[in-house]
């Protein structure tokens, strides 16, 4: 194209392509970021809640682990004296039985509960 006349006054536009920005006014500005910072602090307050509330969940959790823990210990102690318990009855028994077989005389008295 050819090179504009200077004297030949510009077209909207050109007039528009070729002025010098202008800086944004610092309260607009301002106002961008505040707005921003906004948001931010908001989203961090909502992650913080929500944080807690996990955490809350998590020791709950726990805890509940746990209990369900030395249920289990308990559980496995008893059924561990319950068979210590059986094997002895049967222990008994079969000495009983034995005796018996050979005519022997009364039957030995049952040893003391365990405590």
């Amino acid at each position: 194209t050819a090179a504009a006349d200077p004297a030949e006054p510009l077209s909207p536009t050109r007039a528009a392509a070729v002025a010098p920005r202008r800086a944004p006014e610092p309260s607009a500005a301002l106002a961008v970021y505040d707005a921003q910072l906004r948001k931010v602090e908001g989203r961090c307050r909502d992650l913080i809640a929500e944080n807690r509330l996990l955490k809350a969940v998590s020791d709950a959790a726990v805890a509940e682990q746990e209990k369900t823990r030395e249920l289990n210990l308990r559980l496995s102690r008893e059924v561990q004296q319950s068979r210590r318990s059986a094997a002895e009855a049967e222990r008994r028994a079969a000495a009983v039985e034995a005796e018996l077989r050979r005519g022997g005389g009364d039957p030995p008295p049952p040893p003391p509960p365990p405590a």
